[in-house]
């Protein structure tokens, strides 16, 4: 089976998706699906190609129109992308998109729609009315992702949700079909040896993401002061200066403004250390579709508290591997101060969970019986 990967970027600096399309185009040629990347090159993609050809994934990059220039870089804009799909999605069995918000994405799904070709679609939480009608700033806004909206729910063939909060957020008028496949992380080939709780006094939580009001980042400020004074909070990740300001008076007010260590901007290969160094990854977004820094956590053998508001909830209420509680002070004080006094073994249930629903065989055997079922 030939499908066709496009990609609005492969840039690191994008933020989850290309990091996911990592993962999962690797997960699914090991599975026997015989895969061709092609994507907007916003530029920063060296590493992330040079892992695909060495998992034997072809890639093609196309420049963006004005790279520098805000709009056309956000959506992919690439004329040479547009022209090459019109020219060659009949040559795949499947047309698998990544997010919706781009000019790869519409042109591909149109391109396959005219060629006969069946597509799949990976939204990233794009489709969900959260995304549609919060996130959107203006009307023009709301009204253009509605209609694309519309566009997509018409005419793509499967839609790959990343969990059942996403999916019925999303897929409402929706007539075709769906799938609910968590975003694979974990990668049983690379050897993995659990790393000892942190040797330190005192304990810490963390906190690891754009910084943004969805994130709750304010409301995990204000339960660090309901914590023990030995529990100090370590941030990473950056957002608007205005914002970021804020949420330091935050931890001002509060009383915790020693407690919270701001790292700034983590790039990729310092995550490792980020998880090494801290007790329990802290989650409690008002919404998250997925959530794939405690995703990733729970690979790297970190227990979470994560937000019921959260689609990677539905693994650790499976699995294991932290807590689930609802976005309040409280209730995320009472949930950090649970894991943090738990048992020793809390790190090896975390790993255990994220291999259990988040392993790369998992995603790629059902992937390949998704794309089967278009064919």
């Amino acid at each position: 089976m030939r499908t066709l990967q496009v990609l609005p970027s492969l840039n690191a600096l994008d933020g989850g998706a290309p990091t996911v399309a990592l993962h999962a185009n690797i997960a699914k040629h090991r599975s026997g699906i015989d895969t061709t990347i092609v994507f907007s090159d916003t530029g920063h993609s060296e590493d992330a190609q040079a892992r695909l050809a060495s998992a034997g994934i072809p890639t093609l990059a196309f420049p963006v129109v004005a790279p520098n220039a805000r709009l056309t870089k956000r959506w992919g804009v690439s004329p040479g992308l547009a022209w090459w799909l019109v020219r060659n999605v009949r040559r795949y069995d499947v047309v698998h998109v990544d997010g919706v918000w781009g000019m790869p994405s519409v042109v591909a799904v149109a391109a396959a729609r005219v060629a006969g070709r069946p597509t799949a679609l990976t939204p990233h939480e794009s489709l969900t009315r959260f995304d549609v009608e919060t996130l959107s700033p203006t009307r023009a806004r709301r009204v253009l992702k509605a209609v694309l909206k519309r566009f997509y729910m018409r005419w793509v063939d499967l839609i790959v949700f990343s969990s059942e909060l996403e999916r019925v957020d999303s897929a409402d008028g929706r007539r075709g079909g769906s799938a609910v496949i968590h975003h694979p992380v974990v990668d049983e080939a690379e050897p993995f040896e659990l790393p000892p709780a942190p040797q330190r006094e005192g304990r810490a939580i963390g906190f690891l993401g754009r910084l943004h009001p969805k994130k709750n980042l304010e409301l995990l400020i204000r339960a660090l002061a309901r914590l023990p004074e030995d529990v100090r909070l370590v941030v990473g990740g950056t957002g608007p200066d205005a914002y970021v300001a804020e949420l330091r008076r935050a931890a001002e007010e509060a009383g915790v403004a020693m407690r919270v260590d701001w790292r700034g901007f983590l790039e990729p290969d310092a995550r490792a250390a980020f998880f090494g160094e801290i007790d329990v990854l802290a989650m409690p977004s008002a919404y998250e579709c997925y959530g794939m820094v405690a995703a990733e956590a729970l690979a790297a053998g970190v227990p979470v508290v994560v937000s019921s508001r959260t689609g990677l909830a539905e693994i650790v209420g499976r699995h294991g591997g932290g807590v689930v509680c609802d976005p309040e002070v409280d209730e995320v004080a009472r949930s950090l101060r649970t894991v943090l006094a738990g048992s020793e073994d809390a790190r090896a249930r975390a790993r255990e969970a994220a291999v259990a629903a988040l392993g790369y065989s998992v995603y790629g055997e059902q992937m390949r019986r998704s794309y089967a079922s278009l064919v």
